[in-house]
């Protein structure tokens, strides 16, 4: 409820609250207090550092959590040893790399190595299509081909058995 509003000069009380000007003397009234309307701000003001508080809580946990989790999959992962994996087979030789010659089509190289390949790079530039392929035995050695217009111009190799 509404304080009573009293005219600051005759001391009148106005029959309405919502009164600007006092009926007796013309004064100006004073503005309308309302408590619960600050008592409200305040609850609103409460709540909203509640919710932050509850939300920077929440990440706290979270993130708190996530790291242990981590610290227990790293831990896991150290005592754990690796699996051995069976040697491959070499994917590409030297006998592959010098049966490779200028003008082949990567369909004909990739039918005389036997597997297609990883694409490192592709562009289109100035009328020219120029893209590069690598097979990568499993020691490391590897065989680095690249294409213009659809076409072997350039071979490497690095250590192929």
């Amino acid at each position: 409820m509404p304080d009573q509003v009293v005219c600051p000069q005759c001391g009148h009380i106005p029959s309405s609250a919502a009164a600007s000007f006092c009926g007796k003397c013309g004064a100006r009234l004073p503005p309308v207090k309302i408590k619960w309307l600050l008592a409200f701000g305040a609850l609103i003001v409460m709540m909203g550092v509640s919710y932050v508080g509850m939300m920077v809580l929440d990440f706290a946990l979270n993130t708190e959590r996530k790291v242990e989790q981590n610290i227990r999959t790293t831990i896991r992962d150290i005592q754990t040893p690796p699996t051995p994996q069976p040697l491959r087979k070499a994917l590409v030789s030297m006998s592959h790399y010098n049966q490779l010659s200028p003008g082949m089509s990567y369909t004909e190289v990739v039918q005389l190595v036997g597997d297609p390949g990883t694409q490192l790079s592709y562009q289109e530039l100035a009328g020219y299509v120029t893209y590069s392929y690598s097979w990568q035995n499993p020691d490391g050695s590897n065989l680095l081909i690249t294409f213009q217009n659809h076409r072997l111009v350039n071979k490497a190799q690095s250590m192929l058995p």
